[in-house]
């Protein structure tokens, strides 16, 4: 055997053994949190999306997560300093149609931080700094610059049960102040 054809070999067996860990890599996400419209679609179908896919696979370190093969760094504890807002990423999983879940804090102190927790398919859990540029392409998909008001979606999302809660109150206390005007109309007993 020539040391070309044994090197071609060697290259042909590396390719054989590596296939399995690229085919376990995703092809379309959704983000939902605070301060959307709606979820925000990441996917090789949507020219606007199919730019950012690259870039959110590779910040989320999502492909590190499915396979053992590729290096990376996860710890079991949260950078310090404020997270902010938490949105959640799910990933389709072409293999078996399924997905695998990622919390995204893009207004993190200092840096994006993402949390992969554990669930199928996924090899590597915990905590990552993620790198910068993975808050410009989620902002590049619909994210907003900024971090919401954490007040305002709270307020948000409590002003129907007030409403409800307020009407409930009114309803009651004109039943009783109509029960306590009937009351005072009731034609009183000499005995």
């Amino acid at each position: 055997m020539t040391r070309t054809s044994f090197f071609l070999a060697l290259l042909l067996a590396f390719l054989m053994a590596a296939m399995p860990a690229w085919a376990k890599g995703v092809d379309r996400g959704i983000v939902t949190g605070p301060g959307l419209a709606g979820p925000l679609r990441i996917g090789p179908d949507d020219e606007r999306t199919s730019a950012s896919l690259d870039l959110i696979r590779e910040g989320s370190g999502v492909n590190v997560a499915l396979i053992a093969e590729l290096p990376g760094d996860f710890r079991p504890d949260p950078p310090p300093g404020d997270l902010g807002p938490r949105y959640r990423l799910a990933w389709h999983l072409p293999e078996d149609d399924s997905e695998v879940v990622q919390d995204l804090y893009p207004y993190a102190a200092g840096a994006p931080v993402v949390h992969t927790p554990a669930q199928k398919h996924v090899v590597r859990t915990g905590w990552r700094q993620a790198p910068a540029f993975l808050k410009d392409a989620l902002v590049g998909i619909g994210l907003p610059r900024d971090a919401p008001d954490e007040w305002t979606w709270w307020w948000w999302a409590a002003a129907p049960v007030a409403v409800i809660a307020i009407a409930g109150v009114v309803v009651v206390w004109r039943r009783r102040a109509a029960g306590a005007r009937a009351g005072d109309r009731r034609p009183t007993s000499s005995a």
